[in-house]
């Protein structure tokens, strides 16, 4: 659902622009089963980019409450949770496993994660960096 229908027009010009466009980077060699470098979006998604840019609506409006709603049916679950980052949901996680109210891990209980991930950090108010999870 668009916030201004007159985005729309912008379809048949963006189309012409991917069909014009490398949508692939040709000088990397195809050696991986997931192409990195294929776009995974179309005309629909940049339409709808564009009319959120267009229209000031580029945070927390109808289309992150639609999409939250369609992941959580999508999960089998009641609610979900839209974050700008990577780091943002680890650090959601990490406050969820240690909810002082219904704590799901406690102090010295080990964690298991990934080789490539950014690890949590916030500010203390002193200043220092601190682990989100203690």
């Amino acid at each position: 659902m668009l916030n201004n229908e007159n985005t729309r027009k912008l379809t048949g010009a963006i189309e012409l622009l991917l069909e014009s466009s490398s949508r692939i980077n040709e000088a990397k060699p195809r050696r991986y089963w997931y192409p990195l470098s294929l776009a995974t979006y179309g005309v629909d998604e940049i339409v709808e980019a564009l009319d959120s840019l267009c229209s000031f609506r580029t945070t927390m409006w109808e289309k992150t409450l639609r999409f939250e709603r369609q992941f959580a049916t999508y999960q089998d679950c009641s609610d979900s949770v839209m974050v700008n980052s990577g780091s943002s949901a680890d650090l959601l996680l990490c406050f969820l496993l240690t909810n002082p109210y219904r704590p799901m891990l406690q102090y010295g209980d080990e964690i298991l994660i990934p080789a490539i991930i950014a690890d949590p950090h916030m500010v203390g108010n002193d200043g220092r960096i601190e682990s989100a999870v203690r």
